[in-house]
């Protein structure tokens, strides 16, 4: 008596149409019809690699082991009204042939990349599972470094970032809660054994430094910053500088004044410096904009840390640094009322009328009175050190 996919491998053979076929080999599994159909589909553009914790139905063997930290690689199937997913380790399995493996790997992924120049490369569409499918059966393909430098150039330029890149590295750390700039060190020396010039690091860095949609949060900033090669000079600086109004404008996003001031702090040691130090009308802007805000103390805490005279060596208060916070505060507190009256900030600009002395008596009045008709709240961060 035929068993089911005798039966199913009769049938197919009164099967014309290409679609019934394919249909009808993914439901009884045979797989080495499959194969024959592989390069077609491949051509049409109609097979792409996805990972998920759990190991697909279709070809799967309890020999099928994980291919990457608990992933297992599917191969999606989509042609006209076919949608299916394979075990792709499972579906290999069945024929034990490496040779066979690489080279479905390889049409895949070789249809993304433009392989012509760096910027083709990083822009092409590469997914972790491509780099996993590549890692598990194509380690030796000379096309591998490019897919390794797409996957991690993609993984940083989305919003998850630094984690996506970090999860991305073959011998992944056990604890994800380090520091950004130590979590994407890994990365660089990865990257370098895979035989790319730091040059080409610093330029894949650079460029998602001109992506500013990409620089959403200060931790990814000091982590891509921390890719980049140290001690290189004017360009990791300039890279820095360049962004400096988004730095200010993440640095006070953050709520959290300690990570706030840690990622400052190795940005200013590591190419920021210069622009902290002088007076910048992107800096006064964005003070301004925090004061209207109503974050005195916010304000008052950068100017300590990072923009005033300090005393060499040690951690200590040094006073002329904060007399010189106070007269940079008190400088512009009469914009920064003029802002929040402008934003309808009326509580806050209340607030601020009374420590400034140059607003007018009637100013002063009229930002109370707007603030008790709208019922705002008149209150400041924290504003004593002013008195």
């Amino acid at each position: 008596m035929l068993d089911r996919k005798e039966m199913a491998r009769q049938h197919l053979g009164r099967l014309e149409g290409f679609v019934d076929r394919l249909q009808l080999i993914l439901s009884a599994e045979l797989g080495d019809e499959l194969i024959k159909l592989l390069p077609e589909l491949i051509h049409a553009g109609a097979c792409r690699f996805e990972v998920y914790n759990t190991a697909c139905e279709w070809f799967y063997s309890t020999k099928v082991q994980p291919d990457h930290s608990g992933l297992y690689i599917y191969l999606k199937i989509h042609h006209e009204i076919v949608h299916a997913s394979v075990n792709f380790a499972g579906l290999m399995q069945q024929y034990g042939d490496p040779a066979l493996a690489r080279q479905v790997v390889q049409d895949i992924i070789s249809r993304k990349i433009n392989w012509s120049d760096l910027s083709g490369v990083l822009n092409a569409g590469i997914t972790p599972a491509d780099l996993f499918a590549v890692r598990r059966y194509s380690i030796t393909w000379d096309m591998r470094p490019n897919v390794e430098l797409c996957a991690f150039y993609q993984a940083l330029k989305g919003p998850a970032g630094v984690n996506e890149a970090w999860v991305l590295l073959p011998d992944m750390p056990s604890s994800s809660q380090i520091p950004s700039q130590d979590k994407l060190n890994p990365v660089a020396a990865h990257l370098r054994r895979m035989d790319f010039a730091q040059i080409v690091i610093d330029e894949l860095v650079e460029m998602l430094f001109k992506d500013t949609a990409t620089l959403e949060s200060l931790d990814k900033v000091v982590a891509l910053a921390a890719i980049h090669e140290k001690g290189c000079g004017q360009s990791h600086e300039n890279m820095l500088q360049s962004q400096f109004p988004l730095i200010l404008e993440l640095h006070f996003a953050s709520k959290d004044a300690l990570v706030r001031s840690t990622n400052m702090e190795w940005l200013a040691q590591n190419g920021l410096g210069e622009a902290l130090r002088r007076s910048s009308q992107a800096l006064d802007t964005q003070l301004i904009r925090e004061l209207a805000r109503g974050r005195i103390a916010t304000v008052y805490q950068f100017l300590l840390r990072f923009r005033t005279s300090k005393r060499d060596g040690g951690d200590q208060l040094d006073h002329r640094a904060a007399a010189e916070a106070r007269v940079i505060v008190q400088g512009l507190l009469m914009s920064a009322f003029e802002t929040a009256t402008r934003e309808r900030e009326y509580g806050i600009a209340a607030a601020l009328a009374q420590i400034t002395p140059e607003i007018e008596e009637d100013d002063r009045r009229q930002a109370l009175e707007l603030a008790m008709i709208h019922n705002r709240r008149i209150a400041l961060e924290w504003a004593h050190f002013l008195a």
